[in-house]
């Protein structure tokens, strides 16, 4: 429930030419509407692709990835890793702490 993955396609000169990502899991039709998945994987999915459209958006998928699984190491977990978190509430962490990151790498060297 914790993990991405990706299926890259590269050209004659092997860089990437295509990036698919996804949760490594199935869907979970039953969980519709509860407010109980954990949206953990679709979120690191999302910023492994992020990290193949350039430099900006490389920095903007490191500091989600980090935010995520900074989440999950602060104790904000949906019921599936040991946690009494909801979805919403454990992509608002994600969201919080990807912004404070962003805020930070975008401030100004002093």
């Amino acid at each position: 429930a914790g993990s991405e993955s990706l299926v890259v396609g590269f050209g004659d000169d092997f860089e990437p030419t295509v990036v698919l990502a996804e949760a490594a899991h199935g869907t979970a039709p039953s969980l519709l509407g509860k407010n109980v998945a954990n949206p953990m994987a679709m979120i690191l999915a999302a910023a492994a692709v992020l990290g193949y459209a350039g430099d900006d958006e490389a920095r903007a998928a490191l500091a989600i990835r980090e935010s995520c699984l900074e989440a999950v190491a602060a104790g904000v977990r949906t019921a599936d890793l040991g946690g009494h978190s909801g979805t919403s509430e454990f992509t608002d962490e994600v969201i919080r702490r990807t912004k404070r990151k962003l805020h930070v790498l975008s401030a100004p060297d002093e």
